[in-house]
């Protein structure tokens, strides 16, 4: 755990940043000793910054680990109405409760549910120049710009910013093509957040 003032070098972290003016930010680092050479290894911890006790929030299950594997990274909070995933393999489906979701290459995504809108945030996690769109495939009736149906899929396709912004996240918002569909998503409670204070990290 390192905590200090560092000068940010964004052209290291991708090439499109070659014309951006570096600074210096106060950062935290966090890193986990995976030993030497692990294979087929798996972990998981939380980081909390909430106001309770931390083993009173763990006692809550406050999350629910779905996959964890080298295809399929995924978790939701209890009640389903966040979901994410991190796709390494765009043929894996990500399986909860209350939906199905697949992409059309590898990404990240976020669903929030926030009353009667699906919020979904994707980002190009490999920073590809020729990626300029991902779908991400879900099995509850959505509607939005430019969605489609295709067999029990619903297909949400979504623009992905170009240099100089390339790997940055992009929401759409979705709205529920029935008032059944949100009854379904939503049976098993309420469970609205705009400022998670809680972060989970597989590995």
């Amino acid at each position: 755990m390192l905590a200090e003032e560092r000068k940010t070098h964004w052209e290291l972290l991708n090439f499109t940043n070659r014309e951006a003016d570096n600074e210096y930010l106060k950062i935290f680092q966090l890193w986990v000793n995976h030993g030497s050479s692990p294979v087929e290894s798996k972990y998981s911890y939380l980081m909390y910054v909430g106001d309770q006790q931390p083993q009173t929030y763990l006692d809550s299950n406050p999350v629910n680990i779905i996959s964890n594997t080298t295809r399929l990274q995924a978790l939701a909070n209890n009640d389903n109405s966040i979901i994410q995933a991190v796709f390494y393999d765009h043929e894996a489906v990500c399986i909860t409760d209350t939906l199905n979701m697949k992409v059309s290459k590898p990404a990240v995504v976020m669903l929030e549910q926030q009353r009667e809108e699906l919020f979904v945030t994707v980002s190009d996690p490999y920073q590809d120049a020729n990626l300029e769109e991902i779908i991400v495939y879900l099995t509850i009736p959505v509607k939005g710009e430019g969605t489609a149906i295709e067999n029990e899929w619903y297909a949400v396709p979504i623009k992905l910013p170009g240099t100089p912004e390339i790997g940055k996240p992009k929401t759409v918002v979705l709205k529920f093509r029935e008032a059944y569909a949100c009854r379904r998503w939503r049976r098993s409670g309420s469970f609205y957040i705009r400022k998670p204070t809680v972060g989970y990290i597989l590995g």
